[in-house]
């Protein structure tokens, strides 16, 4: 809107200068230098605007927020620096209780955002990962299948169990719930005395 104010006085200017003999050619030089140093001058606030949004920018995180709890003074949740450990974590819990079964944590493990770092008590059973990927697997270390946890795909590595039958055990494991005992598993339609023969040595509800 400014900028075409500007040039209605400028027009008028002229107009008035030729009234009365005067040469615009000096006036139009000075108009365009003008808009050209206001157009320069607009584009630089336009560049510095745009820099100090980027420097108003949040700056990245280095803290991280775990939560600490079992066998420590004060179980909560802790904020910690990015290259933080569990140890320096459970510091900041009041250290651990003397009842807390401090060989079953790595404490010199990294920490990562959200974590959840819990001290098992002296006495309590703890899982190590290789239990928990063969809990998770439906096959236990011993080879038998966990017809109560397995998919049809480790279903399927019985003998005598196909997609079809894999995906009738998982069905009646859905609708009925888990296995009470490996005879349970006759109660699937097809899996007769003969087939349970067949499988009953590499099969376990536990």
């Amino acid at each position: 809107m400014k900028r075409w104010l500007r040039m209605i006085e400028s027009i008028g200017m002229i107009c008035m200068l030729t009234a009365c003999g005067a040469n615009p050619d000096q006036f139009l030089d000075n108009g365009a230098e003008d808009a050209y140093e206001l157009s320069v001058t607009e584009q630089t606030s336009k560049e510095q605007a745009s820099a100090d949004s980027v420097n108003e920018a949040e700056p990245v995180s280095e803290s991280l927020y775990v939560y600490v709890c079992g066998a420590v003074a004060t179980p909560g949740v802790y904020e910690v620096s990015v290259d933080s450990r569990i140890y320096e974590a459970v510091e900041q819990a009041g250290g651990m209780l003397d009842t807390a079964k401090t060989e079953a944590v790595n404490l010199a493990e990294p920490l990562t955002d959200g974590q959840m770092i819990r001290i098992p008590f002296q006495g309590e059973e703890t899982v190590t990962q290789e239990d928990a990927a063969t809990q998770n697997s439906g096959i236990r270390s011993d080879g038998k299948v966990n017809i109560n946890t397995a998919s049809a795909e480790e279903l399927m590595t019985l003998k005598g169990i196909g997609q079809n039958r894999a995906e009738q055990i998982i069905a009646y494991r859905e609708k009925h719930g888990a296995f009470a005992s490996i005879e349970g598993i006759m109660e699937v339609d097809g899996i007769k005395q003969g087939t349970f023969d067949k499988l009953k040595d590499n099969i376990t509800v536990q």
